[in-house]
C-alpha cells in the first residue's frame, strides 16, 4: 500500500514531456528510463483539467489527458495547459487530416 504512493511521488520528480512536430514523448522512471511516444494521428480526444490545487499552489498549471485507442495518458503539471491543449488539438487534427488524405 505504501509503495505505490511513494513511487508516484518519486516518479513525479522525474517525468518529462516533449512535443515534437509529429508526436508527444513522455520520459519517466525512478530507477530506469521509460519512453512513451504518442503520434498525433493516434490521438482520439484531449481533455484539460485545472483543479483548485493547480490554481492555488501551482500557478497556472493543469493536467492534459490524451485519449488514444489503447490507453489514456495523463500529462500532469503542464504550464499554460489551455495553450498546450489548443496546440495539441491543432497538431492532432492536422495529422489526422494528412493521414486521411494520404489514404485516398
Amino acid at each position: 500500500m505504501i509503495g505505490n504512493p511513494l513511487y508516484r511521488i518519486l516518479e513525479h520528480r522525474v517525468i518529462h514531456y516533449a512535443i515534437t512536430d509529429k508526436r508527444v514523448i513522455v520520459q519517466k522512471g525512478v530507477i530506469g528510463r521509460d519512453f512513451t511516444s504518442i503520434d498525433f494521428d493516434k490521438i482520439e480526444r484531449l481533455e484539460v483539467n485545472v483543479n483548485t490545487w493547480d490554481t492555488l499552489f501551482r500557478k497556472n498549471t493543469g493536467t492534459l489527458t490524451i485519449f488514444t485507442t489503447t490507453l489514456p495518458y495523463f500529462l500532469r503539471n503542464i504550464p499554460d495547459p489551455y495553450v498546450t491543449f489548443a496546440k495539441l488539438q491543432e497538431l492532432s487534427q492536422k495529422a489526422r487530416s494528412n493521414t486521411a488524405f494520404a489514404k485516398e
